[in-house]
Order: structure tokens, then C-alpha cells, then sequence
């Protein structure tokens, strides 16, 4: 049986389903910045303005100073005090070179402490721009919005059909899989690791003086090192399952590259199965079967993606390119920042350590930029796929068991979502991913064990022989690192439509509606409340419980304070061990399941 896709009545899937739904998402955006961040933004508006007028202040002052000392007449005047003692006669006025110094130093200190209070004051910014922004993440906020566009969340997957992406190239582990249905098709929106190495070429050069003919003559010398270097990428996938010519694998290139020798010819052979001249010098394709390509880049669809392509050119950036394989079709490209996997709060962190001083508007600029042009390229990737509705056809699932990956998705989405466990004891200088992964059930308890892996460089020097010149090229090596991890997972602790985890890395903005204690102990355990998810009148009850069982925790299991991180929501209690040889013996794997069922008691007999 197959789905019929009967909404694109319009062959221009760009005017009826790609502008209006980014439209729809920029609106979208623009609501829920106001209510999450725009109302904490009171506090910061007066700190912003008091380090404008400070910055005035300064500035008059640093100049009604310098005119008043005459600063700049000095400091010239003891530069050539400094020339005239060469020549002796410029220890006669060394008592002035001495008073001189002693004012330009006092200058130098007054405009040091003006500084200081200026730094103290951005500093508080900061504090406070971390704390606003910890309200929720640019996933959630991503997640949130496609729902407002009519993407509904879907928690069964294909089995056989994610397993076919993961045996693609380089493939390591997933990240996050969320499945979305709209109208009357679904698709997948994945996230995963990869690794590809490559060399680097490391040059340096030493001058040297040669004789040629008996001449002496000063010369250059190169030398080169090639190293091999890890490239740990995140990787976004626009999966679309498709039923339509399930033989047929292709890729639509920009240039003609040889992909997959052996599969795919490549179409500078092959000119002539085009019906549009335009459409071969716009797109190249490498394909496996001729017939089935010239079967699926009919007349009709090869105008679309003509009209696409003009359209791209036009309004856009950069372009999405199109994959066939088997009985999927799927985008892909690289995340070059880690904005939609990474927790807010990682994220400004990130913008504010690079910059002195940085504004609201700017960290608000630079979110909604990213989290729309995420979007905007789902939006893109399902017009692509909308230029052949054919293509649009959906078999029912063929396998809608719970996929593996998916049930991992806990300990994938926790990891690179809120850094919930990161390299403790080894040196990691790249993106971390997951291998060796087993999951081990004992009734109502979960027990992932896994490793993190990541490289870590060494700064070395290598020393090359170049035409009888030694010379010393710096280079970096990587090596492997890797760190045994655990998260628990009791799935009768839980609570709906809510999440509240502990990082001890990171700050969080307090919690309003809450009581004093509840907000003391936010501030003692730096306890995060993810605000998307909170439904005050369902979950005030239940966040007021959670709190105080965090509490509990760390009060009565001291060792979880120190090398864990807790999290709460609707999968149960997530407990993420970062250093499991160090665990005592309540919670080492033999015992965790009688220590398990007394946390579930305690929870119980807590009143909601």
C-alpha cells in the first residue's frame, strides 16, 4: 500500500510550501523570543546602559586627564631624554625624566582602575546574559517551532531504514533521530557523527647563505611534513523514505565527481538522456541505471529543478544537493557550529569568551540566525524532494519496531544536548563520539555502558633534510582518547512534559514562580529548568518534587555531587556517571538495582 501525496496540487512547491512555512517560522521565532528572553531583559538593559555611560565617563576623563597632566608632551619629551643620554648631556635632566615617569605612571594607573570598573561591569553582563539564555536551548526552540508549522514528533522509526544510512560512509554514531509527519507524509531529521582523515601539510623555511661559482649567495630552503589528522564532523541528514524506483541510486552533483566507483556512472557520458539542454549545464548526475534516471528526471522534473535552481541562485546562499539510494532520498551537510546540538548556555558561552564585550541584541541576532537557517534548510531539503511528486509516494513502515538507535537516543541526545558527561581524566581536543555501546535492562532500570571517544594533539617537531639544510617544521599529532562512561536510567522517576538536569559547568537563571526554598536549592545544586517544556499549572507540582529529590540526592549520595550529572523528564531519572571506577558501592552495577528500588520508593512517598 502506498501514501498518496495529495496536498501539491501546484507544481511550484517553492510558492505553496517553502516560502509561506519560512515565513511562518520567522513569525514563530519572533514569539518565542519574546517570551523566554525579551521579559529577562529588564536587568540587562539598565547594566547595559550604565556600561555605555561608563564608557563616556572613561573617555572624558582618560582626555581631561591627559590634557590636564600634558601626558603626551611628557612621554615625547622623555623619549628624547632617553636619546640625549647616549651623548651624556642627558643625565642633566634626569630629575625631570624621573618626575616625568612618576606622572605618566600615576596617569597609566588612574586609567587602569577606570578600566577595571569597566571590566567588572561587562562582566556582570555576561553573568547575566548566561543566565537568560540558559532558559532553553536552540534545539528545543527548533523543535518547538516546526511544531507550529504543522511537523509532528513521531517515536516510531524504520528500522531497516536508518540502518541504511549508518553503513554510509564514515558513518560513526548518531546523535539524534526525530521523526516528523506532515500532512499525510513523514521524514526524519538526523544527526550524526563522522570521521575522516586527512593530511595536513606542515612548511617552514630556513635561510642559508650557498656558494654557487664561488659566490656567496643568501638563499631560501623549504621544507614540507604531511601528517594524517582526524576529522570528527556532525553531520545533518533530511531523510525521506520513498517507494518510488527503489533500483535507482543517484546524486545530483554541481561538477561531475567520481562517487561511489563501481555504482554510479557519471553523467559527462550520459549527455544525452537530458530533454533540457539547460538542465545538463545546471546539474550533473551520477547514477547507477540509466533508464530508471531518465524515468525519474522526466521533462516536467527537470524544469522544476531549473525553476529551484534559478531560484537558489537568486535568494540564497549556498545549495542543498540530492541523494538517491535504494528507497531513500536524503540531503546532507556539514554543522560547522555546534548551535543545534549543544545546550544554550555552552553556546553563549562560546560568543562571549571571544568577544570583550557583547550585547543582547547581538546574542539574540546571532540565535535566531541560526536556529531559521536550520530550518530553512529542512524546508529546503523537502522541496527538493517535492520538485518530483512521484518520488513523494511512502510505503506504510515496513518495520515500525522501535529502532535501537532510537532507544540510544537518550544517551546521545544527553551527551551532545546538555554535555551532560565530556573528557574528565584524558586530553581531547576534537568533537567527542560514542562507541562500544551496550545497554543492559534490569526491570525498571536502564544501564548504558559506553565509551567516549575524541584525539588529542601533541605539539611536535619534526626535522627535515633539505639540500643539506636541516630544518625544524612544527607540527601536531593526534592520538586516540577515550574514557569508559555509565548513565542509569530509572524510568519510574519521571515526570511529563518537563525536564530539570544539574551541569556543574554551567549558570542558570532562577526560576520566578517558585518559593524561596525551592529557589535556594536551584541556586545551591545550579539545577536547570528547561522553560519549553514547563505547563504551570500541570508541573509546578511535580518541578517543586524534582527539585527537592535532587537535593535528596546530593545530600545523601555525596559521590553524585562530585562526578555525576542528573537529569529528569519524561524517560525517567538519568543519572551520567563521568568517572564509573571511582563509583561506591551503592552504585556500582552489582548493587545499582537494590539502590535503584530505593530511590523509586523515596520518590513515591514524596508528596506532589
Amino acid at each position: 500500500m502506498h501514501k498518496k501525496i495529495s496536498y501539491i496540487s501546484d507544481n511550484n512547491p517553492i510558492k505553496t510550501f517553502y516560502l509561506p512555512k519560512l515565513e511562518q517560522a520567522k513569525t514563530e521565532y519572533e514569539i518565542l523570543q519574546t517570551k523566554f528572553f525579551e521579559k529577562n531583559n529588564h536587568h540587562l538593559k539598565k547594566i547595559e546602559e550604565k556600561i555605555q555611560d561608563l564608557k563616556n565617563q572613561n573617555k572624558k576623563a582618560k582626555q581631561k586627564l591627559a590634557w590636564k597632566n600634558h601626558i603626551a608632551l611628557r612621554k615625547l619629551l622623555n623619549i628624547i631624554l632617553v636619546f640625549l643620554s647616549i651623548f651624556i648631556i642627558g643625565f642633566i635632566f634626569a630629575p625631570i625624566y624621573r618626575w616625568n615617569n612618576k606622572t605618566t605612571d600615576a596617569y597609566d594607573e588612574e586609567i587602569k582602575n577606570m578600566e577595571a570598573k569597566l571590566d567588572e561591569l561587562i562582566a556582570k553582563e555576561k553573568i547575566k546574559l548566561l543566565k537568560i539564555f540558559s532558559l532553553v536551548s536552540p534545539y528545543d526552540l527548533q523543535t518547538n517551532i516546526l511544531k507550529k508549522l504543522g511537523f509532528k514528533v513521531d517515536n516510531k522509526v524504520d528500522n531497516n531504514l536508518l540502518k541504511v544510512v549508518s553503513t554510509r560512509n564514515h558513518f560513526e554514531n548518531y546523535i539524534d533521530i526525530k521523526k516528523y509527519t506532515y500532512d499525510n507524509f513523514y521524514f526524519y531529521n538526523a544527526y550524526y557523527t563522522t570521521i575522516n582523515w586527512d593530511f595536513i601539510f606542515y612548511k617552514n623555511s630556513k635561510s642559508v647563505v650557498k656558494k654557487f661559482g664561488g659566490v656567496s649567495v643568501a638563499t631560501t630552503v623549504g621544507g614540507v611534513r604531511k601528517q594524517a589528522s582526524p576529522f570528527v564532523n556532525i553531520i545533518q541528514s533530511i531523510i525521506y523514505p520513498t517507494s518510488y524506483l527503489t533500483d535507482l541510486n543517484f546524486k545530483v552533483n554541481k561538477y561531475v565527481n567520481v562517487w561511489e566507483r563501481g555504482i554510479y556512472e557519471t553523467s559527462s557520458i550520459t549527455k544525452s538522456i537530458y530533454e533540457l539542454k539547460s538542465f545538463n549545464n545546471n546539474f550533473k548526475l551520477e547514477f547507477n541505471d540509466k533508464n530508471l534516471v531518465k524515468q525519474f528526471f522526466n521533462k516536467e522534473v527537470q524544469k522544476n529543478f531549473l525553476e529551484f535552481r534559478k531560484f537558489e541562485k537568486k535568494q540564497l546562499n549556498n545549495d542543498v544537493r540530492l541523494i538517491k539510494y535504494q528507497n531513500i532520498l536524503y540531503t546532507k551537510r556539514k554543522i560547522d557550529d555546534d548551535t543545534f546540538i549543544n545546550d544554550t548556555n555552552w553556546w553563549v558561552q562560546n560568543i562571549i569568551s571571544k568577544n570583550w564585550m557583547v550585547s543582547f541584541e547581538e546574542v539574540v541576532k546571532k540565535l535566531r540566525q541560526n536556529i531559521i537557517n536550520n530550518i530553512e534548510y529542512i524546508l529546503r531539503s523537502l522541496t527538493i524532494i517535492m520538485l518530483n511528486k512521484k518520488a513523494l509516494n511512502q510505503a506504510e513502515n515496513l518495520d515500525s519496531k522501535d529502532f535501537k538507535t532510537l532507544k540510544n537516543n537518550y544517551v546521545f541526545n544527553s551527551i551532545y544536548l546538555h554535555k551532560m558527561l565530556d573528557f574528565v581524566e584524558q586530553k581531547n581536543d576534537t568533537k567527542i563520539y560514542l562507541k562500544d555501546i551496550k545497554v543492559i535492562k534490569e526491570n525498571k532500570l536502564k544501564i548504558f555502558d559506553f565509551n567516549i571517544y575524541g584525539f588529542n594533539k601533541t605539539n611536535k617537531i619534526d626535522y627535515v633534510n633539505q639540500e643539506g639544510t636541516i630544518i625544524d617544521i612544527p607540527y601536531q599529532e593526534f592520538n586516540l582518547s577515550f574514557e569508559k562512561k555509565l548513565i542509569y536510567l530509572i524510568k519510574d522517576i519521571k515526570i511529563n512534559n518537563l525536564q530539570i538536569l544539574t551541569n556543574k559547568n554551567n549558570e542558570y537563571q532562577n526560576v520566578k514562580q517558585l518559593n524561596k526554598h525551592c529557589n535556594r536549592l536551584i541556586n545551591k545544586w545550579n539545577i536547570a529548568i528547561n522553560e519549553l517544556k514547563i505547563d504551570e499549572k500541570l508541573n509546578l507540582k511535580q518541578l517543586k518534587k524534582a527539585i527537592d529529590f535532587i537535593d535528596y540526592l546530593f545530600n545523601n549520595y555525596p559521590y553524585l555531587n562530585t562526578f555525576a550529572n542528573i537529569k529528569i523528564d519524561e524517560n525517567g531519572l538519568g543519572l551520567f556517571i563521568n568517572k564509573p571506577h571511582e563509583l561506591p558501592e551503592d552504585f556500582k552495577k552489582y548493587n545499582i538495582n537494590n539502590t535503584s528500588q530505593e530511590l523509586i520508593e523515596k520518590w513515591r512517598n514524596m508528596s506532589d
